[in-house]
């Protein structure tokens, strides 16, 4: 390779190869975006530097109108507007805008995320212009190379994620690795980024393969094709995948139209279907449990999660159908149309709607328009074959989402250049095309290298509350945020001023529960009745309920001794939020008189908290022929009620002293409802039994996960029991040890002391009673203290000297 086409393809490949290393680990990173940037205008700087020094012929992209069009039109949403002219072109910007400021306002809704988007096609452009230039005014072998540098990058990715995967490791460089899948650990941490990344390389490969007149070079294509497809499979990304299917099936339509007749055509496909077979066979083999869920978990809510998203945008759309939200602006728009912003989106996981709602509904079918013409003309003539890229791309990006990530940027905007057409260009015109270059390139590094550079995209850390409001109008966290902390300030007047900021945040996410929950303790704060109200509301838009809610709402209303406004609140709860308010009247009923009545008021739904008020008032023939009730009523429970129906009897039985019956309902119970807890009821009943029942009760308890401390500490101390009841005492007594030791429980180390006073070792006990003063100096504190006093005087002289060495022990 000479010099001169080292460098060209040095310049073209740096981005290419920079991209999927750099963004491993995160979704995106704004540092290593930069980064990116600038080696790309740092590159197209000196080429373009270097032909319009040395005069040398330009060829450009048709790719570049639909392109430059793209940014022409995010730099005029940056640009701030009259209020009257906002208000016609953009109605609900004007609305945000307004919230919180006054006076001219640009059209989008984050000013950062779109003079970052500007510099991203910027970076796309001169990308774009740099490989235009070589493919078409330089040599032939560019293109080989720029595509063989796609497919040896990619697959050092994957041999990198693949070694990852083996060796279990979970970080690269700033960011954590998800595991989605199997066989690999895809460094490009989103799962449809990657299948997309590794399906545009896999696609490539195969068209490589199929035009390929050498054996060797075909064979060695098709191992690449082979690697990437699994590679894609093994990401479970269901959109990827299926794209990357029909995109392969795509490719094979149109070669078998132009092969038609041709042996060699036909013995390709056949290699073809061959490889493709083994590289599914392989995948599904490795991974079937995981794809089986992915594809064939038919009750899964992740089918119509896509669709439903796609549905809370009607509204956006048609506030935004003009002029667009903003290049790169949803994400802080859209919460506005959601009923939980909690579920954060960056994207919507459908690139062609999404650009129809962050540029307008006109400008989109135009800037389609423009790359149609741009594509037409050249096509297959120049690169055939790679439509087939760009109906993957076009698939994926409609199903789900990855063209705002450079890995697969960069690959595309290659693609694209080698399928547009080539418009050569001389004399003035292309000295103003490459003085237009150099100046983008020199001002983009200028722009993402410097303070005052980031400063001008609006990224900067010591921005205040107004200035944030600027260039966010539509963010509903920003107010939130500032709701929180003035509430918790402890000042009073800074408390005060809570109230402008919560009524933005209500303004900007009007369905949005904690906004209105923020409101409720606002307003209850300052002794305002509406404070009820918009606790109410709180509950009523909360989809789904949660049980933080409804207890933050009920510490409050027992700080206000208005907790009788309970009962009230839970009416206002959505249909289908019944298991979350089950909880938590199970959690509270017995403690407030009017939920009790609500519960009992609503007990055919709430059957589990109405059987628990009757048993804890000791209403136990109530509770009975309740329960018969709920039996013979035809409802249909599910598991996990009906193993609480039968925990129920079991205690039932129990009260009345019938302990097998009552460990065969515990067992019943605990089974259906797998909890550690119920096991733990079944294993302390079995005490009352034989043998026989201890230890089935003991293999439940220990096929159930116990990793929390609490969990293993509480069975230790019923193996403590069991020890007790086998007149082991010494094992007892180390067992129960060992759980107050996991437990670090002062009630469990206070047990301990008095069993061994009780078997009149008077220095155990003093020793565990030392321990709980040290430690937990204020449990039970005076109880303790006369407690050890009387421990201390039982001691003998020799007694006394061991206990004073005990001490010692401790105190080192």
């Amino acid at each position: 390779m000479n010099n001169k086409l080292f460098l060209t393809w040095l310049g073209i490949s740096v981005p290419l190869i920079l991209s999927p290393f750099l963004l491993g680990g995160v979704y995106s990173h704004l540092e290593t975006g930069f980064v990116i940037v600038f080696a790309v205008a740092a590159a197209s700087f000196f080429y373009t530097g270097y032909l319009l020094v040395l005069k040398k012929p330009v060829a450009v992209s048709a790719l570049l109108i639909p392109f430059g069009a793209l940014l022409v039109y995010s730099l005029m949403q940056l640009i701030p507007v009259p209020l009257f002219l906002l208000k016609f072109l953009s109605p609900k910007g004007y609305y945000f805008h307004m919230i919180e400021s006054t006076g001219a306002r640009p059209l989008t809704m984050s000013i950062p995320d779109t003079f970052y988007s500007s510099v991203r096609i910027i970076a796309l452009m001169l990308f774009t212009f740099m490989m235009s230039r070589a493919v078409h005014c330089g040599s032939h072998k560019i293109r080989q190379m720029v595509l063989d540098t796609i497919l040896y990058i990619s697959s050092a990715v994957i041999l990198v994620s693949a070694a990852f995967e083996l060796l279990q490791i979970e970080k690269w460089l700033y960011g954590t690795l998800r595991s989605s899948g199997f066989l690999i650990e895809p460094i490009i941490v989103n799962p449809n980024h990657a299948a997309a990344y590794f399906g545009i390389s896999g696609i490539i490969a195969l068209v490589l393969a199929l035009k390929n007149d050498f054996r060797r070079i075909r064979i060695l294509y098709g191992a690449i094709f082979f690697i990437h497809t699994i590679a894609v499979i093994s990401t479970v990304s269901k959109g990827g995948i299926l794209a990357y299917l029909m995109s392969v099936i795509f490719l094979l339509s149109v070669q078998r139209k132009k092969e038609k007749g041709k042996s060699s055509g036909k013995t390709g496909r056949a290699l073809l279907m061959v490889t493709v077979l083994f590289a599914l066979t392989t995948a599904f083999y490795s991974g079937y449990t995981l794809l089986e869920r992915e594809f064939l978990d038919s009750g899964s809510d992740r089918y119509l999660e896509k669709a439903q998203n796609l549905k809370s945008v009607r509204g956006y759309f048609s506030d935004f159908y003009l002029t667009g939200s903003g290049t790169g602006s949803f994400s802080k728009v859209y919460p506005y149309y959601q009923s939980n912003p909690e579920r954060h989106f960056d994207q919507l996981e459908n690139e062609p709607v999404q650009l129809a709602l962050e540029t307008g509904a006109f400008f989109t079918i135009l800037l389609l328009f423009l790359f149609i013409w741009a594509l037409k003309g050249g096509g297959e003539k120049s690169a055939p074959g790679l439509s087939a890229v760009i109906f993957f791309v076009l698939l994926h990006n409609t199903v789900d989402f990855n063209l705002h990530n450079f890995s697969t940027l960069f690959p595309v905007t290659a693609v694209l250049v080698l399928v547009a057409r080539p418009v050569s260009i001389s004399g003035w015109k292309k000295k103003a095309v490459l003085l237009s270059a150099v100046t983008a390139a020199f001002l983009t590094m200028l722009t993402v290298s410097t303070e005052t550079g980031r400063k001008w995209c609006g990224y900067a850390l010591d921005h205040n509350y107004a200035d944030l409001v600027h260039l966010y109008p539509a963010d509903y966290s920003l107010p939130m945020k500032e709701a929180v902390l003035s509430m918790n300030s402890g000042d009073s007047a800074v408390s005060a001023s809570s109230g402008q900021f919560i009524s933005a945040a209500v303004m900007k996410a009007p369905d949005y529960y904690f906004v209105y929950y923020l409101a409720g303790k606002y307003m209850t704060r300052i002794g305002a009745s509406q404070g009820f109200e918009f606790y109410r509301k709180s509950v009523a838009v909360s989809d789904p309920l949660t049980i933080d809610l409804l207890n933050r709402i009920y510490r409050d209303l027992k700080y206000l001794h208005r907790e009788n406004e309970m009962a009230d609140m839970l009416r206002s709860a959505r249909a289908g939020s019944e298991p979350v308010v089950e909880k938590f009247l199970r959690e509270t009923s017995a403690k407030n008189n009017d939920i009790t009545k609500y519960v009992l008021e609503n007990r055919e739904i709430f059957y589990i908290p109405a059987l628990n008020i009757y048993i804890k008032k000791g209403e136990y023939s109530e509770a009975e022929k309740f329960i018969t009730l709920i039996e013979n009523s035809g409802k249909e429970l599910s598991p996990e009620h009906k193993g609480r129906l039968h925990m129920y009897k079991g205690l039932l039985c129990e009260k009345k002293g019938a302990y097998q019956e009552a460990f065969n309902e515990y067992l019943a119970g605990s089974s259906l409802t797998g909890s550690f807890y119920d096991r733990l009821v079944l294993a302390y009943s079995s005490l009352k039994l034989g043998k026989k029942e201890i230890e089935i009760a003991d293999s439940k308890l220990k096929g159930s996960e116990m990793h929390s401390a609490g969990k293993m500490a509480q069975y230790y101390k019923w193996l403590s029991k069991k020890e007790f009841l086998d007149n082991n005492f010494a094992k007892g007594m180390k067992t129960l040890e060992r759980s107050a030791d996991i437990s670090k429980d002062p009630a469990t180390i206070f047990e301990i002391a008095k069993i061994y006073s009780r078997n009149k070792m008077p220095v155990k006990s003093l020793e565990n009673l030392s321990k709980l003063k040290k430690h937990h100096p204020d449990f039970r504190k005076n109880e303790v203290e006369t407690f050890f006093k009387e421990e201390h005087g039982r001691l003998s002289e020799r007694d006394a000297e061991i206990f004073k060495e005990l001490l010692m022990k401790q105190d080192h």
